[in-house]
């Protein structure tokens, strides 16, 4: 596997800082939730479109419809501090490492085109195993971490994808607090095509990743590339529809 290479960053310059709440996504081509975003694609001269395919693996990642896996090489830190070693080490986060082997599967359960996606996330890093389960909309998704569910609007432009966090609430039935800003809990990611994915095949795409915590600050940031796993064959199921 290759090593993550920092110097490459989001085009431009760009990063995601914690305030920003940014988590990779994208708005969705299934029809009745969003529009399929341009992914780039040029004219061959018999008229065929030829899509960029990193773009396609990426917005297959984020907001498909269909259950998909990708593995590659990220970069770890834990956050500093005594609380937040603490807090990583409750959690079983993985530990701060350069180059750690990694794989995601994001195991999608589809109803009807009127009905929400529930997404099953499975991250596999080094030797720990983080699990998260959200269910999306269109351009919002929900996030559910037993009381709190994180909300989030997903935005799409070309060569990149981000979802911004609109709120942080406690839930008890259908009772609900929304947190303050200082008091909520922060996902800040970034998701773009860096120049060296572009001829890779199978596709790859890069990643940026931050969480932070109200009182402790970063609790966990990554940094790498995900390369996506053979598709299922013509045929085969890749999502569980209900």
């Amino acid at each position: 596997m290759d090593t993550p290479k920092n110097h490459h960053g989001p085009p431009g310059g760009r990063r995601a800082a914690p305030e920003d709440a940014r988590v990779g996504g994208l708005s969705t081509g299934r029809g009745g939730r969003g529009r399929r975003p341009d992914i780039g694609g040029t004219t061959s001269g018999g008229g065929v479109v030829a899509r960029d395919e990193a773009y396609g693996w990426m917005y297959r990642f984020h907001l498909g419809d269909e259950t998909v896996g990708g593995t590659g090489v990220l970069a770890v830190r834990r956050g500093p501090g005594l609380l937040g070693r603490i807090a990583c080490a409750l959690l079983r986060l993985p530990a701060t490492c350069t180059a750690v082997p990694a794989r995601v599967r994001v195991v999608r359960t589809a109803g009807p085109a009127d009905r929400p996606i529930r997404e099953r996330w499975v991250r596999h890093v080094g030797a720990r195993e983080l699990v998260t389960v959200q269910t999306r909309a269109g351009e919002r998704g929900w996030e559910r971490h037993g009381p709190l569910e994180i909300r989030t609007r997903t935005i799409a432009s070309a060569g990149t994808v981000e979802v911004i966090q609109e709120d942080a609430v406690l839930r008890a039935g259908h009772r609900e607090v929304r947190l303050p800003a200082p008091l909520a809990p922060r996902v800040a990611a970034y998701a773009w095509i860096a120049p060296e994915d572009r001829p890779r095949r199978p596709p790859r795409f890069h990643v940026r990743v931050q969480v932070t915590l109200p009182f402790i600050g970063r609790l966990l940031a990554y940094e790498g590339h995900l390369t996506e796993e053979p598709r299922p064959r013509v045929g085969q199921r890749s999502a569980v529809r209900s």
